[in-house]
């Protein structure tokens, strides 16, 4: 696994722009309907409360969000900005700031708030597919995550309807902190910000080849 143990890695892109970016990018060790289920239901619960933060209040940039990025069967979340504002460093620091202190917000949902988040985001797991396109495709995705059971979808919405708020402020604490979390962080360093390109980590630099 790249981010096994490797505490936070940073790579460097030289890119010809004025504006900074950063993406942070977290990824499970596990491949399990739990492991799924606990970034899968943490990026519904921060989307909205992370680009409202970064991008509303603080006015960071435009480009602002979080995701889910599975790669190779790994669920992993990604958290991204683009800025014309501030530089790698700053940016860096907003995120972590964010992820911080994510879990006083998860104990200060109320119990229906929370209730509401699992099954909103249950529906969406468990929605019917729309037509037979949509559900070939799901199905050849699932033999490519060797699902052959076709069961991988239910397992992730029957641990997500079964998961208490405890187990995710762990997840969220013990996973997501960025001092001790293995997370991979890309970051460009726009012109209009030379004083704010280091991020601390170790740090690799490879550059981007213009298309022909």
């Amino acid at each position: 696994m790249l981010l096994n143990n490797a505490g936070s890695v940073a790579y460097q892109v030289d890119c010809d722009s004025q504006d900074s970016a950063v993406l942070v990018y977290y990824q499970s060790y596990q491949t399990q309907p739990q492991d799924v289920a606990l970034y899968t239901f943490a990026q519904h619960l921060m989307s909205a409360i992370f680009f409202n933060e970064l991008r509303t209040k603080q006015q960071l940039g435009y480009m602002v969000g979080s995701g889910n990025m599975p790669l190779n069967r790994h669920p992993g979340l990604i958290f991204y900005v683009q800025s014309p504002q501030v530089g790698p460093s700053k940016l860096v620091e907003a995120i972590d700031d964010f992820l911080n202190a994510f879990f006083l917000i998860l104990l200060e949902l109320s119990d229906a708030q929370w209730q509401a988040s699992k099954q909103g985001l249950i529906a969406q797991i468990e929605e019917p597919d729309g037509n037979l396109r949509a559900r070939g495709q799901r199905l050849w995705i699932s033999i490519g995550n060797k699902d052959a059971e076709f069961s991988q979808r239910q397992k992730v919405a029957d641990a997500i309807r079964h998961m208490d708020r405890a187990e995710m402020v762990k997840f969220v604490v013990e996973q997501l902190k960025p001092r001790t979390a293995d997370r991979l962080i890309l970051h460009s360093c726009g012109g209009a910000h030379p004083n704010q390109c280091q991020v601390e980590a170790c740090t690799l630099s490879i550059q981007l080849q213009p298309s022909a």
